[in-house]
């Protein structure tokens, strides 16, 4: 996954934060997924004296697209691997 050889500063940059952004994502579907089981039973979470309404369908969407945007960084490193890309793309 880090095979970053041979490749341009920019590309090595871009790797990394990729893998970072992966790794950064995976640990927000936790969290999410922590909110989401103590929340669903109450419907509410208390914490300091207040209570926090937050609607349920809201969790479950940014739940939804935090794990789209993980696929899609997946898909993205594993393109960075790739080295046979084509060499000029013909518009017309």
């Amino acid at each position: 996954m880090l095979n970053i050889e041979g490749k341009s500063a920019e590309a090595k940059i871009g790797k990394l934060l990729i893998l970072v952004s992966v790794m950064l994502g995976l640990f927000v579907i936790i969290i999410l997924g922590a909110i989401i089981l103590l929340i669903r039973p109450t419907g509410a979470l208390t914490g300091f004296g207040v209570m926090m309404m937050i609607p349920f369908w809201i969790l479950i969407s940014i739940f939804v697209l935090k794990i789209l945007g993980i696929i899609l960084g997946i898909v993205a490193l594993y393109y960075t691997e790739k080295t046979n890309f084509p060499s000029q793309v013909s518009l017309l």
